[in-house]
């Protein structure tokens, strides 16, 4: 990270964690109830231009989220208050803040490098001084997330936007965790004429005609 010479403050950067999850839109993934936070960490602390701590100091961050580069469309942008500790020590996570532009869900991760830059006021104000731009690279939950590719018992897999079964010999089961057939679809509770298998086909007039296979 550079940093600007006339800014009276000098930040070293001790952690800035990003995870970025392979999904469509959510930035989320669950595994056994486990959801990885929709987040991400950031510490650092404050100096002076002459490298004193700033303790106990409140103090203003911006946070941008840049697209191909250091100086790329800002995809989303928040700020946050926070004060140093007595070490002069800041933690914060970035998601968290006020939102001034975009949406978190709305950053397109998969499409293109992603870069972080921070600002801040030392008055807890809003007159930012640019403290650099830095490319965000991935960690431990985006290795995790590689597994959106592929589930993680290796039965189902993607082949371009496609989603196949690769499970030999063995059941698919919807409704159910213990299916009898190759593909087996229970509906619990069926009311009279109500499709358990429906496909809708929408025609360019916008309306759409209902195919069903099962009727309950």
């Amino acid at each position: 990270m550079k940093f600007n010479k006339k800014s009276i403050f000098i930040f070293s950067l001790i952690n800035c964690v990003v995870f970025i999850l392979f999904s469509s839109g959510l930035f989320a993934q669950m595994r056994g109830g486990f959801m990885t936070p929709e987040k991400m960490n950031y510490q650092a602390v404050a100096r002076d231009a002459g490298g004193t701590l700033l303790l106990s100091q409140p103090i203003s961050v911006r946070f941008s989220i840049r697209a191909t580069g250091a100086s790329g469309t800002i995809e989303y942008q928040e700020t946050q208050s926070l004060t140093t500790n007595a070490f002069g020590l800041f933690s914060t996570a970035i998601g968290a803040g006020a939102v001034t532009s975009g949406s978190w869900g709305a950053i397109t991760w998969t499409s293109a490098d992603h870069y972080l830059q921070v600002e801040f006021d030392p008055n807890g104000g809003t007159s930012w001084i640019d403290m650099g731009t830095s490319q965000l690279l991935s960690v431990p939950y985006s290795f995790y997330s590689l597994t959106s590719a592929m589930s993680l018992d290796n039965r189902w897999s993607t082949n371009s936007i496609d989603i196949w079964n690769s499970n030999t010999g063995g059941n698919v089961g919807i409704g159910t965790s213990t299916p009898t057939h190759r593909l087996e679809v229970d509906h619990s509770s069926p009311t009279s004429n109500t499709g358990i298998i429906q496909s809708k086909a929408t025609q360019a007039s916008g309306s759409y005609n209902d195919a069903y296979a099962i009727y309950g």
